[in-house]
């Protein structure tokens, strides 16, 4: 017997007379037609999401220590859905504004000092903003 038959005798046993002797090894798939048929995906919409952005920033270029400051700033909605909490129907109606002072652009940096947290009341819909000071 060449190798060919019998690498095809030993699979044959493999896959059918083990089979056959109750050993729960699945019978290859002969003669069968594939299962070409297509199962439809559903899109996912993704949740509306709040986007809050800072603008129309009224401040003094300058500041010395201890010379009180007006800052004014507008808070508006540039997202497509009420700020929420990431779940489908949960809202947040309640953050802080910060106001930081600093040297140069760079948020987060050893300049930058915190001189005013402003709270805020009342979700905000798409499209919608706020004035504070």
């Amino acid at each position: 017997m060449n190798a060919e038959a019998e690498r095809r005798k030993d699979l044959g046993s493999c896959t059918g007379e083990l089979a056959d002797q109750g050993t729960n090894i699945p019978q290859p798939r002969r003669n069968r037609p594939l299962d070409l048929n297509p199962h439809t995906i559903d899109a996912i919409e993704p949740l509306p999401y709040a986007d809050l952005e800072a603008g129309s920033v009224i401040a003094p270029v300058e500041v010395r220590a201890f010379d009180p400051v007006t800052v004014a700033w507008t808070v508006t909605n540039q997202g497509n859905g009420t700020t929420g909490d990431g779940t489908p129907t949960g809202t947040v109606s309640h953050w802080v504004d910060r106001i930081v002072f600093s040297r140069n652009t760079v948020l987060g940096d050893t300049d930058d000092r915190l001189v005013a947290e402003v709270p805020h009341d009342g979700a905000l819909a798409p499209g919608a903003s706020y004035n504070a000071n």
